[in-house]
């Protein structure tokens, strides 16, 4: 079990240690999400949130998924290179957080394509290793 904050330049390699890996990207005043950084990565949610955090559910259900957090402001190049457009990493008076996954190395889906919740990380997941549900012991 990985859980580990990169930089863009750790990307080479993380894609050469891990067949499959999901990277969130957060922002470093994050408002009311239920999907934020494990790792401490980000500052405290701003004004009257809930204190509840999928992710944490999301990587005690999937023990052996690598799971990587960067800060979005830092990685604006790196995601419009991979053709994620401005405007879904930009809104008006913040970075949008989005978690990508990766199989080999390959950018495969991103909460874009999906919802930025607990089944849209699922959905992810999902994409990049469809044998980890058969490794959960429901």
């Amino acid at each position: 079990m990985i859980r580990k904050i990169i930089k863009v330049s750790d990307f080479n390699e993380i894609k050469k240690e891990h067949d499959f890996f999901i990277w969130s990207f957060l922002n470093r005043k994050p408002n009311c999400l239920v999907i934020k950084s494990v790792l401490e990565i980000a500052g405290p949610h701003e004004g009257n949130c809930k204190d509840v955090n999928n992710m944490v559910e999301i990587l005690n259900t999937f023990k052996d998924l690598p799971y990587f957090e960067s800060l979005t402001e830092e990685s604006v190049d790196f995601l419009m290179n991979l053709g994620i457009p401005a405007d879904k990493i930009w809104a008006t008076t913040y970075f949008n957080p989005i978690i990508l996954g990766f199989k080999k190395g390959v950018f495969v889906a991103s909460t874009l394509d999906f919802c930025y919740c607990t089944e849209g990380v699922t959905e992810i997941i999902l994409k990049i290793n469809p044998d980890i549900v058969k490794e959960l012991d429901i």
